[in-house]
C-alpha cells in the first residue's frame, strides 16, 4: 500500500466524513511533492503553513499528516504567539545595476550613486556609507597602481574599525568623484551633505520607479549573499560586514532555498 491510500486510510479510520477526506487528499498531493523534493523537516513544514495564512483545511490537514507520520518534533506555526520568520528580499545584479541607472539620471553629481554602489560592493551599513571620510581611503596605494583593488577604512558599530576593498572601476569613479567636487571643500567628509534621508529618498525612488519591493539594508543582504556564491568563507563575510557574531552572517547568506520553497506552489501549478 503506498502512502497515500495509507493516509486516506489513516483517516477513515478517525471517522472523518468523505468530504473532508477529499479536502485533505486534495493537499495530501500538493503537499507529498514538496516534501518529495525537500524532505519531511520544520522549515518544509513552515514554509506550507506560511502559505497556508488562516486556511483552515491547510492547516488541518499538516495537523493530521504529522500525526500519521508520527512526527511530533515538528511544530505548526500557530495565528497568534510565534510568528514567522522574517523574509529577506533580495536583488539581483541586474536589479542592482538598474538601481544604479535610475539614480545616476537623477544625481549628476553621482554622489548617492556613488553611496548606494559603495553599500553594495562593500556591504556596507548606511551609517558607515554616510561617515566616509576622505582620509580613510588609501589613496596612496591604490595610486601607485590603479589596476589594483582599493582599500578603505570603515567605523562600524561599538566604533570598531574594519578595512574594505573596492573594485578598481569603483576606485576610478570615487577618484573623479573627489577631483571633481571635493578639491575646494574644508569638510572632510567625502559625502558632504550627505544623509540618510537624502540617500533613503534617492533609493526610494528608484525602487518605486523600478517596481521593487525592498529596502536599502536590502543592498548588504544582497552583496553577502553574492560573496557566498563566490565561495567565500562565512568567517570571510562576517569579517567584511563586520558581523560580532557568525550566526547573524548564516542569515545575511541563506541562499536561495527559502526562496526556491516559496515557488514550489507555481511549479506544482505549472508542472
Amino acid at each position: 500500500m503506498n502512502k497515500k491510500d495509507s493516509f486516506t486510510g489513516y483517516l477513515e479510520r478517525k471517522g472523518l466524513s468523505i468530504i473532508t477526506i477529499d479536502h485533505y487528499i486534495e493537499e495530501f498531493d500538493i503537499f507529498y511533492e514538496l516534501e518529495k523534493k525537500y524532505g519531511l523537516s520544520q522549515e518544509v513544514v513552515d514554509v506550507y503553513i506560511r502559505k497556508a495564512k488562516r486556511s483552515f483545511i491547510m492547516r488541518a490537514f499538516m495537523k493530521n499528516y504529522l500525526d500519521f507520520m508520527k512526527r511530533r518534533d515538528i511544530e505548526i506555526l500557530k495565528l497568534t504567539g510565534r510568528k514567522p520568520e522574517k523574509v529577506i528580499k533580495r536583488l539581483n545584479p541586474d536589479q542592482i545595476r538598474a538601481i544604479y541607472k535610475n539614480i545616476i539620471e537623477r544625481s549628476p553629481n553621482k554622489k548617492h550613486y556613488l553611496m548606494i554602489k559603495l553599500t553594495y560592493e562593500c556591504g556596507l551599513r548606511a551609517s558607515e556609507v554616510i561617515g566616509i571620510k576622505t582620509s580613510d581611503f588609501y589613496w596612496d596605494h591604490w595610486v601607485d597602481n590603479p589596476s589594483n583593488p582599493g582599500q578603505l577604512k570603515i567605523r562600524g558599530k561599538g566604533s570598531k574599525e574594519r578595512d574594505v576593498m573596492i573594485k578598481p572601476t569603483t576606485m576610478r569613479e570615487l577618484a573623479h568623484y573627489a577631483k571633481t567636487y571635493l578639491m575646494e571643500s574644508k569638510s572632510d567628509k567625502f559625502f558632504p551633505d550627505a544623509g540618510y534621508k537624502s540617500l533613503q529618498a534617492k533609493f526610494s525612488k528608484a525602487k518605486k520607479d523600478l517596481g521593487y519591493d525592498c529596502s536599502l539594508h536590502t543592498l548588504r543582504h544582497a552583496a553577502a549573499l553574492q560573496w557566498y556564491k563566490e565561495g567565500k568563507s562565512l568567517v570571510n563575510i562576517k569579517t567584511r560586514l563586520g558581523h560580532s557574531s557568525i550566526s547573524t552572517t548564516q542569515i545575511y547568506v541563506n541562499p536561495d532555498k527559502e526562496e526556491e520553497l516559496k515557488s514550489w506552489g507555481d511549479e506544482l501549478k505549472n508542472g
